[in-house]
């Protein structure tokens, strides 16, 4: 009993150092993260970003076109990907410092080390499963940022509180970590899951450019609809990604999965 009880124990010191090791590797992008809710959430110029979305629009001839609602989802798409690859970059670097260590300390090839690496996760710095979940959840949080600033609006007859806005943010970035390891283990390999992230694809762009092309004020509920499914295409993008990696020929990764060494993200 007591040696079950040290066993918990040691697990749970072990799992507090990676996530402080986690946090301090992926630092940048979560002090970017960190400044985001700052200005979003706190700072009348983040407000008015969102307030100015709904209301700018340029007219060109009998034509009414918004460039800033262009700029804006663009901005959107070029903050949360840099954010998401750059980690993602990170987290990879990483892994593979780790594995070097493992061949010159055991003197064994990459699949071995590989196997190692999969199957005996806590006695590495930082295992697996922190260097894959780390950047698909600051991706996601970049959107659950601007999604709750968006419903902290003042021009929302009840606008949310800060203090509601982080404890929704939390509960929402633990569910989203379990949703995404759902989709990973239940279908993102199947040729139907590519064809409705297409769709999906499809029909974000098409309302983006309808939106653009709206004359007057749009209203800010719609600018939280868009979010909500610009959101909901990065989720099946990088899940996407991450079954591309797990079955293209030749990779160390399909190989392992072959092999049942790779469990799903």
């Amino acid at each position: 009993m007591a040696h079950s009880g040290r066993g918990v124990v040691s697990r749970i010191v072990r799992f507090i150092s990676q996530l402080l090791r986690s946090l301090w590797l992926f630092f940048p992008g979560i002090l970017f993260l960190i400044l985001f809710i700052f200005s979003f959430w706190m700072m009348g110029q983040g407000k008015d970003i969102i307030i100015a979305f709904t209301e700018n629009s340029v007219n060109i001839g009998f034509i009414s076109f918004s460039y800033t609602r262009l700029v804006f989802f663009m901005a959107i798409g070029f903050w949360v990907y840099v954010t998401w690859y750059s980690s993602r970059i990170i987290s990879y670097v990483k892994k593979s410092k780790q594995k070097e260590k493992v061949r010159e300390i055991a003197g064994i090839d990459d699949e071995a080390a590989e196997r190692e690496y999969e199957d005996h996760p806590f006695y590495f710095e930082l295992n697996d499963h922190f260097l894959r979940e780390f950047p698909v959840l600051l991706g996601n949080a970049c959107f659950l940022v601007l999604e709750l600033a968006v419903l902290q609006s003042p021009i929302l007859d009840h606008p949310m509180g800060s203090g509601l806005a982080w404890g929704i943010f939390i509960v929402l970035m633990v569910g989203l970590r379990y949703l995404n390891n759902w989709i990973a283990a239940s279908g993102a390999m199947n040729l139907s899951f590519r064809n409705t992230f297409n769709i999906l694809l499809f029909i974000l762009i098409g309302l983006i450019l309808v939106v653009c092309f709206m004359p007057g004020r749009v209203h800010i509920l719609l600018l939280l609809v868009l979010l909500l499914w610009f959101h909901c295409v990065f989720i099946f993008y990088v899940n996407l990604r991450v079954a591309k990696m797990l079955t293209k020929p030749g990779s160390q990764q399909a190989v392992n999965r072959q092999k049942g060494s790779v469990r799903p993200r």
